[in-house]
């Protein structure tokens, strides 16, 4: 029992140093008002101008609070939300230190048939249902002890991700018509995984890989929950979630319970649920043989998508991957071989479509807001490839899919408001200037020009799911082609008068076509996982295709067509979530309840404590002492504000702090007072030992400015920082009485990196800052100024980095200086110094990718090295140069990974002479 109890203490102090930074999402334009609507179980705050979409998931969040947790067994407690109208992501989150859930207003263009924020309703407050049930038990407990950061902490030692989001996709999809449950996308990227390499271990699945690519928590998760349910009863998660709640002592009580109700421990039961899916995929399996365009000869994933060829010879495909940055490629056709050639590396931004004709690339690309994280927007881009010409034809829109007809010289794209509204835009491919405008009654998706540029087809969100609409711009008439369906259907592609669709009706996704002589649908594709993008070229149809090493090019000669009538596969697994067949919020009768409204005050509303405990928490650097805390951050994140008192071990320092943080201008006030023991030694006298007492107050002016333009990303920070400083001790020559001003101006230029590089390949960054005091205390001014390089090395994702750092003391008769500001020789501890110059050079090397699993203590996905030879010219002149050999791991099948390792340094110093160092390393990667 001590053990497990002592081993209970390390996991909840490594899950609390991890859950620290009590995320910050960012903030909205200051300028928004807010309103809000108060109902027991939630308060929703949005901006005024979006009442009715406000309304209407207020009406959702009612339905789902009533719902989604039945078969748990629980109610929620009260949750504020929060919606971002103004954004263009599509994403939202529940957090729980401070406990709120943040919504993203924009449809994604691969929705399925469903509202939006009727999905959200669902998969979100079914994640409010989970953290809450484990408000029980001792964690409940710990949760009178340090807060929501308790429950956060036991939340994220226990609780897999796999089980989060897979449960809250079984109960979205349970709960409704739709669903990613019912989705073949979803699942295919595991389908196509088992079927064409095997399952993965339990770690790598569930922990990742830098070899490999790995299915989503999402789609794995949901096999593991509804199957654990279908095999072990309805009851083993909600048993699962009472037993970590009570028994978090323990040191595995998530896996202690799965073996409890199923017989094996959680590594057997991932293998029994992956083996039954391979049976079952097995025998569902299609031997249908694709014509593919492109091969992917290397045994890594790299996906081809969006291919269109621009002439017989050369198909241009956007080309992704674990190995590789997103960017453009040309694929060479010649005597039977293929060469592959980049085209130039896109800005940020999901590419949910890429349209191709004669010699012209449209796509879209994000575009933040200098200041408010929350304002984004999406831009149009173009490409000339005949002319190596890029352009922005945008800005500050919010546009998405572009198809792109040259005929009339015109991009179609759907726009999404800031209230939410849609509306379908054609726009000049030459200028980006609108040439007309039609608003839609609902979400519209996927857009696709007719051959002649006369018609636009798109697909319309109803009740009953998505309508495929043939508009006509001359007449403005819409006719609907296909009457609505749930079925997952995406892309719409005419050639030579016929309409080509993709559908998963069939439990794949394939193509379709809609027959000119009777409006017969039929299926001609039968490929083994799934189709994405379609496009045509003369009398073929070049598709996405999936395998398990990525999507490739497939050609479709629309001359010789086949008809498939396969029997469809059935997506089912949600069934053995279905606890009740009537409660379905897309069957249940419209009963929108309008919700009384009142003003959200900014200032009534600027503080929310949610934490607190034993133990001192340092916001900005997730440094954990011992102490007493209490932390707050409000709704909008535009006030952090933390205090206490810690004894900071390193120092010997008893320090009282208060640190205020106000983002919206951005203003951060920090107040210390601090008590520390200093002591003389004096040649052939014993230490002298004294007390010093030390109070500062410090206020800083900050205000980053970030975006992005290409494949590089930029940040400029200004930033004035005053500091008053009162230190005092039992020696009166060291008592200090000054304000110093600090001014510094940063900027950073970066390329965009690969999952695997271990650095930017391209890209510097600048530091420059004054520091001086005001007043008659004086002390030496300092001038310093710090730049990065950053340069690609020969071998793939590693990278060479240069440091130089200069301080320079300007000219002063005061015996004070402030500490170094650049940063010193690895491996040396150093001294202060009035004037120096520091070089770091480092060379970083992956060494292997092991995916490597210790049992369950550790999981080893990359090892690598840092070269470094580092050198400091100042009061002391130091050589140092050595290397550190780090692991990227997973401790405790946590899903905090760490990078942790040793360093070894040689060390040359004028002043103390040849040494050596050793030191262990650790960071944990947020």
């Amino acid at each position: 029992m001590k053990l497990k109890f002592y081993v209970f203490i390390i996991i909840i102090f490594n899950s609390l140093i991890i859950n620290a930074q009590f995320y910050n999402t960012g903030q909205d334009d200051n300028s928004i008002k807010w309103k809000q609507i108060n109902t027991e179980k939630f308060r929703l705050v949005y901006p005024d101008f979006a009442e009715d979409k406000a309304q209407n998931f207020a009406n959702k969040l009612l339905w789902a609070s009533q719902n989604v947790g039945k078969d748990l067994d629980t109610t929620t407690c009260k949750i504020d939300v929060i919606m971002h109208m103004e954004s263009a992501t599509s994403n939202a989150t529940v957090i729980w230190a401070p406990k709120r859930m943040e919504i993203h207003s924009l449809s994604p263009q691969s929705s399925y048939g469903q509202e939006w924020f009727e999905q959200l309703a669902l998969h979100e407050y079914r994640h409010v249902v989970q953290i809450d049930k484990l408000n029980q038990g001792l964690t409940k407990v710990i949760s009178w002890v340090f807060g929501e950061m308790g429950t956060s902490a036991v939340l994220g030692a226990y609780i897999p991700l796999w089980y989060l989001e897979g449960d809250a996709v079984a109960i979205e999809t349970a709960l409704a018509n739709t669903g990613r449950g019912r989705e073949a996308d979803f699942s295919m990227p595991l389908r196509a995984q088992l079927l064409e390499k095997g399952a993965f271990s339990y770690d790598k699945a569930t922990m990742g890989s830098y070899r490999d690519f790995i299915t989503d928590h999402y789609a794995l998760g949901y096999q593991l929950v509804t199957l654990g349910k279908e095999y072990y009863g309805d009851s083993i998660w909600e048993n699962t979630e009472n037993f970590v709640a009570r028994n978090p002592y323990m040191i595995v009580p998530f896996a202690h319970s799965i073996k409890k109700h199923s017989g094996l421990n959680k590594v057997n039961f991932y293998s029994s649920i992956m083996d039954s899916l391979n049976n079952k995929w097995t025998v569902e399996a299609s031997d249908f043989i694709v014509d593919t365009v492109i091969n992917n000869y290397r045994n890594k994933y790299t996906s081809y998508t969006h291919s269109q060829f621009i002439n017989d010879s050369v198909l241009l495909s956007y080309k992704t991957g674990v190995d590789d940055v997103a960017q453009f490629v040309k694929v060479y056709f010649k005597n039977g071989r293929q060469k592959i050639s980049r085209v130039f590396i896109p800005g940020y931004g999901t590419k949910d479509n890429i349209s191709v004709s004669n010699n012209m690339v449209f796509w879209t690309e994000k575009r933040v807001h200098s200041r408010w994280q929350h304002t984004n927007y999406s831009v149009l881009m173009s490409y000339d490839i005949h002319n190596d010409e890029l352009e922005q034809l945008t800005k500050k829109t919010r546009y998405y899919f572009p198809v792109y007809n040259a005929k009339v010289n015109a991009v179609a794209c759907v726009n999404q408001t800031i209230k939410g509204d849609y509306s379908l835009v054609i726009l000049s491919s030459i200028s980006g200037e609108i040439i007309k405008e039609v608003s839609m009654p609902s979400f519209i998706k996927q857009p696709h020009f007719s051959e002649n540029g006369d018609k636009v087809y798109y697909y319309l969100l109803s009740k009953k799911g998505f309508e495929l609409v043939e508009y006509n711009l001359e007449n403005d008439n819409h006719k609907i082609i296909l009457p609505a369906s749930f079925n997952n259907r995406d892309r719409i592609l005419q050639l030579n008068n016929e309409i080509y669709f993709t559908d998963d009706k069939s439990g794949i996704k394939n193509i379709y076509k809609i027959s000119n002589d009777n409006n017969a649908i039929v299926r001609i594709t039968d490929v083994p996982f799934g189709v994405g993008a379609i496009n045509s070229w003369k009398n073929t149809i070049i598709y996405d295709n999936y395998t398990a090493n990525g999507w490739q090019a497939a050609i479709l000669n629309t001359d010789s067509l086949k008809i498939y009538n396969k029997i469809n596969i059935e997506n089912d697994l949600y069934k053995s979530y279905v606890y009740d067949k009537e409660i379905n919020i897309q069957n249940e009768i419209s009963k929108d309840s309008v919700f009384n409204t009142s003003k959200y005050s900014k200032f009534k509303h600027l503080l929310d404590v949610h934490s607190w405990g034993p133990i001192s928490i340092d916001v900005d650097n997730t440094d954990v002492n011992p102490g007493v805390s209490i932390l707050s951050q409000n709704l909008l994140s535009t006030v952090e504000f933390s205090a206490g008192y810690e004894y900071v071990m390193a120092d010997s320092d008893n320090k009282y702090y208060a640190k205020f943080k106000y983002l919206a201008l951005p203003i951060s006030l920090s107040l210390e007072t601090s008590l520390k023991t200093g002591q003389d030694y004096m040649e052939g006298v014993n230490p002298i030992a004294y007390d010093i007492s030390e109070f500062s107050t410090s206020l800083q002016l900050f205000r980053g400015f970030s975006f992005y333009k290409n494949a590089y990303s930029y940040y400029f920070q200004p930033t004035v920082q005053l500091t008053h400083v009162n230190s005092y001790s039992g020696r009166t020559d060291l008592y200090a009485n000054y304000n110093a001003l600090q001014t510094s101006l940063y900027f950073s230029q970066l390329r965009r990196r690969a999952s695997k590089d271990l650095q930017p390949r391209l890209g510097q960054s600048y530091n420059f800052s004054l520091i001086n005091t005001i007043g008659e205390f004086e002390v030496q001014p300092m001038i310093t100024a710090e730049v990065n390089y950053y340069l690609p090395f020969i071998f793939k994702h590693s990278g060479f980095q240069t440091y130089l750092g200069m301080q320079m003391e300007i000219n002063s008769s005061s015996r004070y200086s402030f500490n170094n500001s650049i940063q010193l020789p690895r491996g040396y501890l150093g001294t202060r110094t009035q004037g120096a110059i520091s070089s770091k050079n480092t060379l970083a090397i992956p060494i292997v990718y092991p995916d490597l699993n210790i049992s369950s203590l550790l999981y080893i996905k990359r090892i690598k090295t840092y070269l470094f030879l580092d050198r400091f010219l100042g009061y002391d002149n130091v050589t140092s140069y050595g290397a550190d050999l780090r692991f990227d791991t997973h401790f405790l099948r946590t899903i905090a990974p760490l990078d942790i390792g040793v360093r070894y340094a040689r060390i040359y110093s004028d002043r103390d002479g040849e040494s050596s160092s050793f030191m262990l390393l650790m960071n944990v990667s947020l």
